[in-house]
This record gives C-alpha cells, structure tokens and sequence, in this order.
C-alpha cells in the first residue's frame, strides 16, 4: 500500500529431514529431501521465478515430460512441492548428464585441474545430437512357387541419435563392460586454468596429488568412470539398422485334397515379426525404444533406457474351408 518494492515466497511445509523417493525416467529412483525453504516465486520488479514459471507454464500447456540438465535435480524438492501444493499434475522428468565442455581453438576437452578429470559444461542448452534421421523406408515383396507364398517386410534407419541410457544406468553403477578397465585410465585434454595440454594415467596402487590432495589411484579410476557417466558425449549414437520386420509363409494344399467332398480348402501358414536387427547400435536395449514408451508422448523417442525391447514372434495357422 505505501509503494514499496516486496517479493513473494511460498511458505513450505516440508521437513528437510524427511526423505521421498522420486522416479526419474533416466536416472531411475533417486531418494530426496523434502524441501523446507521458503524460496521466492514473484520478485521485486514483478516476474516469476524459474520455480514458479515451470509450474505455471507447463501446467497451462499441459506438458507431461520435462527434460533438462541434472544440475536441477537439487532443484526437484522446490517442484514436487509447488505442484502438489497447487493441486496440479506432476510432469515426468528426464534428468540428462551434462557435456564434456571443448576448448574452443583445439576442440579438445577440458579437464579440471582440482578435480583432475574433465570439466562439465555449465550450459543445458547445447545441442549435442539431433534424434531425428536423415530418412527412413522399407521394401516389401510377395514370391509364389507354385502352391507356396513368401512375403515378407524389411525396414531401415539413416542416421539418428540415440543417447543409451541403458550404459549410463549400468556404467555409473560400475555394471557396464566399460568399467572393467580398472587397472587404469587416461585422462587427456585441456588444463581448463593454464591452457597447456592435458595427460594423466591414474594407476592402481599409486598416489596421486589432485587439487593439493593425496588421492589413491583406485579412487581416481573410482571418480573417472563417475565423471564418465555425467558427460552426455559417451552415450550418444548414431544409429543405422535393418530390421527384418515380418515374413509370412504359406502353402496352399488345395490341389491335394481334390477328388474329396469334405473340404473345400487348406492352407497353413507360419508368421514371425522382428526376427533379425542389423545395425551399428551396441550395449543398449534396442535403438527403437523410447524412455517411456508410447504413453510419455515423443519427448522419449531417441532415449533408450533399459526399455524392453520389441518382442520376436512367431505364429502357426491352419485354416479349414468346408
């Protein structure tokens, strides 16, 4: 009323000492604090904050997949609150890793010197590779011998990528083949403080001194495959296949059964789809699954996490005409 600038807050009511669990589409089931701050939604000269904008926004558009970098999952605690409180539907989240970041003259990655491994990328808006293909087609054809019949459907990808959620799961739980290299590994690219070049084999049973600390070579090839899993680079592909979609046989006995007043007609047939999957797309489930199936919408096409892949069938008939 007397003119002066304010801000808005919301008042929490969560207990920081209270845990939830929560189910992010990428990273699996994480366990968070509850949030207990009351942070601020409207500021001084008016508009929202980011919190308050993405409940907003994505509840008048109706948006049920959020992806975005994994430094907001801090950030989580703030939004299931507002949303819950608001009485509104919670999105499903898709936390991606960060990317390695590139010095900008050599292309090279930069490495931390306190950390002694390679430095993320502040920015979530970089494009690191385009989903789409650069086309897609098939080729069907239908062969008779005689009283037999084969058809069948074959299916192709150009291009494409697809990040492989599946090795990000399995690598940052130290389950992926990758991480078997434990004896060492080899950091190499741009010191990010001094410019000068960058190389470092971290062996097991040696120490090494990182940021002014002692550290044991087993923690360091600990922390490098940590900090391998948090760079988006390591698990995109650009994926190429062909798919043996459906083949279809069938053998018509009606010259066989002549001469008999019984039966009109026979003919058995044998069916099978996706019987075989060339393609250059290895340690993943399957490049055609998305994150969440058909249900989350086409925000997940090109997000394969430990999605199950399309099944083999197989299918035997005999059809009777009297």
């Amino acid at each position: 009323k007397n003119g002066e600038n304010y801000i808005i807050r919301f008042k929490s009511k969560g207990n920081f000492d209270e845990k939830f669990r929560f189910d992010d589409l990428v990273k699996g089931r994480l366990l968070l604090p509850e949030n207990d701050e009351d942070f601020v939604i409207m500021k001084a000269d008016g508009l929202p904050t980011y919190h308050f904008a993405h409940l907003v926004d994505d509840y008048l558009m109706g948006t049920t997949i959020v992806v975005r970098g994994e430094e907001w999952i801090s950030s989580l605690p703030k939004h299931v609150e507002l949303f819950n409180t608001f009485g509104f539907d919670l999105p499903k989240y898709i936390h991606t890793p960060n990317i390695m970041k590139k010095d900008e003259e050599t292309g090279k990655f930069l490495v931390n010197p306190q950390t002694g491994l390679y430095k993320p990328e502040a920015s979530d808006a970089n494009i690191v590779g385009n989903r789409e293909p650069k086309f897609t087609g098939g080729f069907t054809n239908t062969l008779t011998w005689k009283d037999l019949t084969l058809s069948f459907l074959l299916d192709f990808r150009v291009g494409g990528a697809v990040y492989n959620g599946t090795q990000y799961y399995l690598t940052t739980r130290g389950q992926s083949m990758r991480t078997l290299e434990r004896e060492q590994v080899t950091v190499s690219g741009i010191n990010a403080d001094t410019g000068e070049p960058f190389n470092q084999t971290y062996k097991r049973g040696e120490t090494y001194v990182v940021g002014g600390v002692n550290k044991s070579g087993e923690s360091m090839i600990e922390a490098y495959w940590s900090n391998h899993g948090q760079h988006a680079y390591n698990f995109l592909t650009d994926v190429n296949w062909l798919k043996l979609r459906a083949i279809n046989l069938s053998y018509d006995f009606r010259n066989l059964i002549k001469g008999q007043n019984v039966l009109k007609g026979l003919t058995a047939t044998f069916s099978a789809n996706n019987l075989f999957t060339w393609t250059n797309y290895v340690g993943g489930m399957d490049p055609e699954v998305a994150a969440v199936g058909t249900t989350g919408g086409s925000g997940s096409v090109g997000i394969d996490y430990c999605g199950v892949p399309v099944q083999r069938t197989f299918a035997f008939g005999l059809n009777l005409t009297f």
